[in-house]
């Protein structure tokens, strides 16, 4: 079987070698490219199947991240991860056309559900506090 080619974009140097750490954990995962930014993976000539972006406290600038990488890598599928379970916030993930919404912390079991699901459908959205 082959494996799920990542990326992830993640700012923060601890958060970024967690993660990192989980997804080595998931045999069915490959890890291509860890980067602090978008711009760290758009440079490179890689195709990841699934691109991993934690967004921060800056809405705006998140949000414009994630639609460049939206732009550079049409054949990818965005998951971002969030601390936020704002119905608003969601709404706007959609609305730059990112697949899917994870909220943190997460385990491995729902990182790989969420991955699996943004390759099988359309995409993952956690439930959000109404």
């Amino acid at each position: 079987m082959e494996k799920i080619k990542l990326a992830i974009i993640v700012s923060e140097p601890r958060f970024n070698r967690g993660l990192s750490l989980l997804i080595n954990e998931l045999s069915s995962l490959e890890l291509q490219k860890k980067s602090f930014d978008a711009d760290g993976l758009i440079q490179t000539n890689l195709s990841p199947d699934v691109i991993i972006m934690d967004t921060g406290n800056n809405f705006a600038c998140d949000l414009r991240e994630a639609a460049t990488l939206i732009g550079s890598f049409p054949a990818s599928k965005i998951l971002l991860l969030s601390n936020f379970d704002d119905p608003r916030y969601q709404e706007s993930v959609k609305s730059i056309g990112a697949h899917g919404l994870l909220k943190k912390p997460v385990n491995k079991n729902q990182l790989s559900r969420a991955i699996e699901s943004l390759l099988q459908k359309e995409g993952f959205w956690h439930e959000t506090a109404s």
